[in-house]
């Protein structure tokens, strides 16, 4: 891999002891280089002049059979068949490249294709391909675009004799690029590339693959792509390893042969699981067996423990939202009035949040696990501003609750305490609330469903309220140990679960949407009550195991509750119930095997409840034990 993998921050006793010697809590450790990414809005010819202004290759049109026979109309350059592919699955996987000298860089294509049964490529076309990226890469800035074309944006996927071009016109006949690459529905139908492409250089690349017949792959600085704001942010080159290390796989993964790893953590699972763990045995050296020692294989425990552990601050979705800096998109929903980013009153990093409501509003936070909090406390405090002009009654100024859902734990909006904000006064002022026993006891064990509920009462007409800075304090002490999660169902082939009953009329593997990899399980519903889709596990889970699910429930889908379960040989069921669900998002759900339960398990499943008749999906995903 040309500078493909990395590891993840110092571990929690570095989070810990920042903590402990500032005196505050978790907003007070959200200190770290914030990872590079820039993001983009454009698509199509705006994408391909973005991509060209910030010294990036602007590839040529790319057609297959002219590629494949290196006909004069194509500038491609053929490399090869890619034997090991870690993407291509049963696909035959193709490498061609484009280099360019000004700017200098370079391009590579790869179409996964179908042939017809018992045809190589030699003895005729492909019958489609189905896959078909480019990913191209500036040598001087760095800087790096991404294209797509297949299934994905094209049904039945792409003909062998299609030229597709770069820049407008009708998606059959070029390639989507940049802020294209999110669908009409702006769920990215072809994956996000930087999950799995992030290190030194932006390609996957193995030297003594056909890809490392491709010239000018390293970059002369840290890859900086152009890609959806929605990605998320590209990772810093990991600070485990010494430059200087040359031991293992450490020879090559350095500056500037292959490059540098990145970070990673317990929220790089399609990294980790795709590229990284997959790599060791395969194109990388093996981790220890028999008579090995971990000793002669330094960075793979160190990778390997780094994707098991919680993530740095810039890239810890916990910390960024109980932050508010980020701003309330993806991290805080209502159901009453609007949530902004307040940049010019904040007590901590670089905004607030303001709750433009009045009355009765609550809020609620994403869902995350309990092992990504670098810190846990006796207490929770939240920073309130007031505004000191235009209170309707200023004899009452209001109230803040705090409550906690984990439904893994059997607690559904359990109340945490209130604090009134007449006595404090207008201006900033901190709501202390002490954390009940149960509430502290259930973050301290590793359950993947933790969420915040906010309540905010103020009299009719008051201006907006605003928050910031929310963070453990009191007596602080170390998380839950991260999990040794086993990724069970990804359904990026195969696998889709096939019983189904009530409200559910269909189930299969999809690439609408996905939480990792491509592609998730769309459930599709045409009914009203409940309805429920199962599969037996090939492997049952074992006592006290936590199965958790990630499930995403479309905006309007009149979803009450979603209730994951397992059914023991008695098919007595572990299960747990989610109500209040964000929309437009992944998120974390769990059943709990009991310790006592008969197995194996019979069946592992989601049932959906719904307060209306609903025609339409909701997905799963990442179900994992």
């Amino acid at each position: 891999m040309d500078g493909q993998f990395a590891i993840a921050g110092k571990g929690k006793g570095f989070w810990l002891s920042r903590a402990l010697s500032a005196g505050v809590g978790l907003a007070g450790v959200f200190l770290a280089t914030v990872a590079q990414a820039t993001p983009t809005t454009t698509g199509g010819q705006a994408y391909v002049n973005e991509c060209a202004a910030a010294g990036v290759p602007t590839p040529p049109p790319f057609n297959y059979e002219d590629a494949w026979h290196q006909r004069p109309a194509s500038q491609w350059k053929k490399a090869g068949f890619l034997q090991d592919p870690f993407i291509s699955g049963e696909s035959t996987g193709e490498v061609f490249y484009w280099e360019s000298t000004s700017p200098a860089g370079v391009c590579i294509a790869l179409p996964r294709s179908e042939f017809p049964a018992g045809q190589t490529p030699e003895q005729g076309p492909p019958t489609a391909i189905h896959l078909l990226g480019v990913i191209c890469q500036g040598k001087v800035s760095g800087k790096a675009c991404f294209w797509d074309q297949g299934d994905s944006y094209t049904s039945g996927g792409v003909s062998p004799f299609t030229t597709l071009g770069f820049g407008d016109g009708d998606i059959s006949q070029r390639f989507a690029g940049g802020i294209e690459l999110l669908g009409p529905g702006g769920d990215s139908p072809g994956g996000k590339c930087i999950d799995c492409h992030r290190g030194e250089n932006v390609f996957i690349v193995h030297p003594a693959s056909t890809l490392g017949l491709v010239p000018s792959r390293m970059p002369d600085r840290w890859v900086d792509p152009l890609v959806p704001g929605s990605w998320g942010t590209y990772p810093n080159p990991s600070s485990l390893f010494n430059p200087s290390q040359t031991d293992s796989c450490l020879s090559c993964h350095r500056q500037p042969i292959a490059g540098r790893f990145p970070e990673v953590s317990n929220q790089t699972g399609s990294y980790c699981g795709t590229i990284l763990k997959k790599s060791f045995g395969r194109t990388m050296p093996p981790p220890p067996t028999g008579n090995e020692q971990q000793a002669d294989f330094p960075p793979y425990d160190l990778l390997v423990n780094a994707c098991n552990a919680a993530p740095g601050p810039a890239d810890n979705s916990s910390m960024k939202m109980m932050s508010f800096d980020p701003g309330p998109q993806g991290y805080w929903s209502t159901q009453t009035g609007t949530l902004s980013r307040v940049t010019n009153l904040f007590t901590e990093g670089t905004a607030s949040m303001g709750v433009n409501a009045s009355g009765y509003v609550l809020l609620d936070s994403l869902a995350f696990n309990s092992w990504s909090l670098p810190v846990l406390g006796s207490r929770v405090d939240l920073d309130v501003y007031v505004s000191p002009t235009g209170q309707p009654q200023p004899q009452w100024l209001g109230q803040v609750q705090l409550f906690a859902t984990i439904p893994s734990a059997q607690m559904i909006n359990t109340y945490i305490g209130q604090v009134e904000l007449t006595p404090l006064g207008t201006g900033w002022h901190t709501a202390t609330f002490q954390l009940p026993t149960q509430v502290r006891t259930a973050l301290g064990q590793a359950n993947v469903d933790v969420r915040w509920s906010i309540a905010v009462n103020r009299p009719n007409a008051s201006p907006a309220i605003l928050l910031d800075n929310m963070r453990f304090a009191g007596t602080l002490g170390l998380p839950a140990a991260t999990p040794s999660f086993v990724l069970q169902h990804d359904f990026e082939r195969g696998g889709t679960w096939e019983k189904r009953e009530g409200a559910v009329t269909a189930a299969a593997n999809s690439a609408a949407r996905s939480y990792l990899g491509s592609s998730s399980l769309k459930v599709t519903l045409n009914g009203s009550g409940t309805g429920r889709v199962w599969t037996k596990p090939l492997v049952s889970p074992p006592p006290g195991a936590t199965v958790s699910y990630r499930v995403y429930v479309p905006q309007g889908a009149p979803v009450t509750a979603i209730q994951p379960y397992v059914a023991d040989k008695n098919f007595v069921w572990a299960q747990s119930y989610n109500t209040n669900l964000p929309r437009n998002a992944w998120i974390p759900v769990s059943a709990v095997v009991p310790a006592n339960a008969q197995l194996p398990a019979q069946e592992i499943g989601v049932k959906i409840y719904l307060s209306a008749p609903y025609s339409g999906p909701i997905y799963i995903d990442a179900v994992q034990w």
